[in-house]
């Protein structure tokens, strides 16, 4: 059974493999949805101050993509400091 710190390490690892991905994506596509826009149907990206028009397939992709890459942060910055919290008890007992 793996402890709280191998499982930490882990999903930190798994986090930073999935922004490495994450980036490379981006840069294949030309920027992502979570700074994008949709409007009267037309769907696009945005990387720095240009906008690439991209089919609705490739938007959703992009923005739920953007979204699982912050839970997966949110989630491997909590279970990083449980085991930390988990070790400092206010009150020792003797």
């Amino acid at each position: 059974m793996p402890t709280l710190r191998t499982l930490g390490a882990l999903v930190v690892v798994l986090a930073i493999i999935n922004f490495a991905a994450y980036v490379a994506i981006a840069f294949y596509l030309h920027g992502d949805a979570w700074n994008g826009y949709s409007a009267a149907g037309h769907y696009f990206l945005r990387e720095h101050a240009r906008y690439t028009e991209v089919t609705r397939g490739v938007y959703q992709f992009s923005w739920w993509y953007s979204l699982v890459l912050m839970v997966h942060w949110a989630f491997a910055v909590i279970i990083c400091f449980i085991p930390h919290f988990r070790d400092k008890r206010p009150f020792k007992r003797q």
